[in-house]
């Protein structure tokens, strides 16, 4: 995934600098996508919320809109939606990616952001960068005066969380597209776009987007999956559009903040000096007429000298991490650290194992995904995956993480794949028995199922799938859409009857990969029955 990310990071670094260049600046299209990593539910968990939530609304809408978002939201009466949203936006964290979006608002290289979210975590990162650009609600007040928006501007164009608005069932978006089109026109042909978080599946704003885009500024669409969707085919055929999958939010905006020279934001670079500069613009307090004034900032500011001295004569003699870490140079932590002459205490430092440990899987996971590459020679790729192994070991017996452990678990099956060496797989359920269960991560339990797949494949042995049921049946109670790979066990068994239920439940709320059904080898034993086609058919699986 870090190939696609740089790549895209090069190609969107291009394009805003030309554009900054003849004095254009870029703006953005963020979506849903863009706050997962705060905590704010995507739209398939807010689905399952609600699915729990009233079951009995659920079971009454066809199967085939159970997956959608806008169908299902509307089951909801517009006191229960607005609450819901309220509840799924407040006391999140603010994440690097919107950080790293605020820097480039602040350096002038974005005039403006349009989001269809309603929650606040791109006003809040520009809050905290001491940046407050325009806030425009479109929900309550759109306008067909582009000219006075003011630069640069967070525009919501569906309401925001505490807003009089918040548009989000089917016939609320459909009405207010025609508000809200001299401004998507507007944004589409006067400067580079970049659109990343948001999908554009069955949205009537797409659609504008598709019919008024004509190639007058480059449009960049980042999506997570790898191949752009068939819905996008038609806009990517102007030669100035394109697409980039694989593509996380965070890890892309804060690459390209990097290579602009807008990171670190001060904030987590010299986080004591900032809130110093916070104190600063305190006014002094004179408590009557003719009193000498106070200055309230003084005692907060020798509180915070004395936390930076504490820290400077706590952590002197270790190895600076920090700045590193901002930048995600993860070999030169590994190197500091392996040269170090006090490892005893970087070991007894939280807050510097944690780097280090950090460091170690991020290099792990680097190896990994160059050795996904199958064009490369097996001998390559097997010694990519060792490096791989090598330091994901490092990294657990630094912290025992449970997402460590799962990477470890992909690492042991592509390693069996590569070789097909048995012995990866035993070592691979072996880092599940211990540490899967004690973390109970989903996740790890997900992922083991396929070495377990391997496993009945070799052996044909009965026994794999009382440990497969049991799996999954501790699985589904933390995620019951996370079935994919017990779905390809279930072909493969021979458990058809099974397979089509679980299968046709995982397609009636999105949770089955579209892209991957057809081409499946584990699916192949179903894949040529009427029920595997009719499904198909019914979810416009191509």
């Amino acid at each position: 995934m870090e190939k696609y990310i740089l790549d895209a990071v090069e190609e969107s670094i291009e394009r805003i600098t030309t554009a900054s260049e003849r004095g254009v600046k870029s703006q953005f299209l963020i979506g849903a996508g863009c706050s997962i990593s705060c905590g704010i539910p995507s739209a398939n968990e807010i689905l399952k919320l609600i699915q729990k939530k009233f079951p009995i609304s659920y079971q009454k809408l066809p199967l085939d809109q159970r997956a959608d978002y806008r169908k299902i939201i509307d089951l909801l009466p517009l006191n229960e939606r607005k609450e819901l949203i309220i509840e799924i936006t407040t006391g999140k964290k603010v994440n690097w990616g919107y950080l790293a979006l605020a820097r480039l608002m602040e350096a002038g290289y974005v005039s403006r952001v349009l989001s269809l979210n309603f929650d606040h975590q791109l006003q809040r990162a520009c809050s905290l960068i001491g940046f407050h650009p325009a806030i425009y609600d479109f929900a309550v007040a759109p306008t067909k005066d582009i000219e006075q928006i003011v630069s640069p501007s967070i525009i919501h164009l569906h309401g925001q969380s505490y807003g009089f608005r918040q548009l989000s069932n089917e016939k609320e978006t459909n009405n207010h597209i025609l508000k809200i089109s001299p401004l998507l026109e507007n944004t589409f042909s006067s400067s580079p776009l970049f659109v990343t978080g948001y999908s554009g599946e069955s949205d009537e704003m797409f659609k504008v987007l598709e019919k008024k885009y004509s190639g007058k500024e480059f449009l960049t669409w980042m999506g997570y999956d790898y191949s752009a969707k068939l819905h996008l085919e038609k806009l990517l055929k102007n030669n100035h559009a394109s697409y980039w999958g694989g593509v996380e939010f965070d890890s892309y905006m804060v690459n390209l903040a990097i290579k602009l020279k807008c990171w670190p934001p001060r904030l987590v670079s010299e986080p004591l000096k900032t809130v110093q500069g916070w104190v600063s613009t305190l006014a002094d307090f004179r408590p009557a007429l003719g009193q000498k004034s106070l200055k309230l900032q003084y005692a907060a500011n020798q509180k915070l000298i004395h936390l930076e001295r504490e820290w400077s004569e706590k952590y002197s003699k270790l190895p600076k991490f920090e700045n590193d870490y901002l930048f995600l140079n993860y070999q030169n932590i590994i190197k500091k650290y392996t040269r170090s002459k006090n490892k005893k205490e970087i070991l007894k430092s939280d807050f510097h194992r944690m780097l280090v440990a950090w460091a170690y899987s991020e290099l792990s996971h680097k190896n990994w995904q160059l050795a996904l590459d199958r064009k490369l020679p097996k001998k390559k790729r097997i010694a990519l995956l060792m490096k791989s192994n090598k330091y994901i070991e490092e990294s657990l017996n630094l912290d025992d993480d449970s997402v460590r452990a799962s990477n470890k678990i992909n690492v042991e099956i592509l390693l069996y794949l590569v070789t097909r060496k048995e012995r990866y797989l035993d070592i691979a359920i072996l880092t599940m028995n211990k540490y899967g269960y004690k973390k109970k991560n989903k996740k790890l339990m997900y992922n083991i199922i396929v070495a377990y797949i391997e496993k009945y494949k070799i052996h044909k042995d009965i026994g794999i799938t009382k440990t497969v049921k049991k799996i999954w049946t501790k699985l589904k109670v933390y995620d019951r859409n996370m079935s994919y790979n017990y779905i390809c066990y279930l072909s493969i068994i021979g458990e058809e009857e099974l397979c089509k239920e679980e299968l046709s439940y995982a397609l009636s709320v999105g949770a089955a990969p579209k892209n991957k059904l057809l081409n499946d080898e584990d699916l192949y034993n179903v894949s040529g029955t009427r029920w595997f086609k009719s499904l198909c058919k019914k979810y416009d699986v191509n």
